[in-house]
C-alpha cells in the first residue's frame, strides 16, 4: 500500500517542483555545519537575483508574469557550489550569467551550455573565488535523494556514473600524496 501511494505521488509530482524539494533538502542539512550566516545570505542572493531577473526577462518578451522554476534551481545550485562567505556581487554575478545565457546562448530554445555550470566558471575566472558545493555535504544524504529522484527518472546510469566518479575522486583525493607526485614530476 505505501509503495503504490509512493508511485502515485512520483508520477504526480512535476520534475522542476521535486528537484526544488530535493536541493532544498540536502541545502538545509549542510547549513548547521557552515554557518547560517556564511551560507543565507548567498542562497538568497543567488536565487533571488536568478528568479527575479528570469521573471523580468519573460516579461519584457512575452508581456507575462512568470515564476521560473528553472531559475529557482539554478539560484540554489549557485549559491551550494560558490565556496561559503562570498562577497554578495559574486552570487549575484553567477545568477545574471546563467540567466542571460539560458536566452542568449540558444538554439531552437534549447541552451548550448547549462546556464549555472556556465556561469560559475565565467565567474570563477573572473573573481577570486572557488567551487566547493558546500551544499552536497553528506553522502548519505546525497544517496537518498539520489534515490528518490531515481524513483521518478529510473536512470541507473546517471547514479552509477555519479558514484563512481565521486568514489575515484574520493580515493584519489585522500589515498595519493599530491606533494610527492608533483616532486617526482618535476624531478624524474
Amino acid at each position: 500500500m505505501f509503495a503504490n501511494m509512493f508511485a502515485k505521488f512520483f508520477a504526480k509530482i512535476d520534475l522542476y517542483v521535486l528537484t526544488i524539494i530535493v536541493l532544498l533538502g540536502v541545502t538545509a542539512t549542510a547549513i548547521p555545519t557552515f554557518g547560517f550566516m556564511q551560507t543565507i545570505p548567498q542562497l538568497f542572493v543567488a536565487v533571488l537575483t536568478a528568479v527575479a531577473l528570469d521573471a523580468f526577462v519573460w516579461w519584457r518578451k512575452y508581456k507575462k508574469f512568470y515564476f521560473s522554476k528553472t531559475a529557482f534551481i539554478s539560484g540554489l545550485f549557485i549559491g551550494g557550489l560558490l565556496e561559503t562567505s562570498q562577497i554578495l556581487y559574486v552570487p549575484a554575478t553567477a545568477a545574471v550569467v546563467a540567466i542571460l545565457s539560458k536566452y542568449l546562448f540558444n538554439v531552437r530554445k534549447h541552451h548550448v551550455f547549462n546556464p549555472t555550470i556556465f556561469s560559475l566558471t565565467i565567474v570563477a575566472s573572473l573573481f577570486p573565488t572557488s567551487i566547493s558545493w558546500w551544499a552536497a555535504l553528506s553522502l548519505p544524504i546525497i544517496l537518498s535523494t539520489g534515490t528518490v529522484l531515481h524513483l521518478k527518472f529510473w536512470r541507473w546510469d546517471l547514479i552509477f556514473t555519479f558514484l563512481a566518479t565521486y568514489f575515484v575522486i574520493f580515493f584519489v583525493q585522500n589515498n595519493l600524496d599530491f606533494a610527492i607526485l608533483q616532486a617526482q614530476m618535476l624531478n624524474p
